[in-house]
């Protein structure tokens, strides 16, 4: 028999695959702050479908990359 216990709900930002890049290991996105590129170290929570919840890294509200991440680096200026 398979079984599900819900304890509680909490809010958390949502991301889709697109805006994730895994490097080195570690999950990545790429925010941008002040006309720049600020990569960042995803926590990941629980996933549904092609969303996954960030529990760390990026706040509600921010600007998130999409696309072909292999091809930016921290710190490049946003046309």
């Amino acid at each position: 028999a398979d079984a599900e216990l819900v304890v509680g709900t909490q809010r958390m930002v949502v991301l889709p695959s697109a805006a994730r890049l895994v490097k080195d290991g570690k999950t990545r996105a790429f925010v941008v702050t002040n006309g720049r590129l600020e990569e960042r170290i995803l926590r990941l929570g629980p996933a549904k479908g092609d969303l996954v919840g960030i529990v760390k890294g990026v706040a509600a509200g921010e600007a998130v990359v999409t696309g072909d991440l292999s091809a930016l680096v921290n710190g490049q200026p946003v046309l």
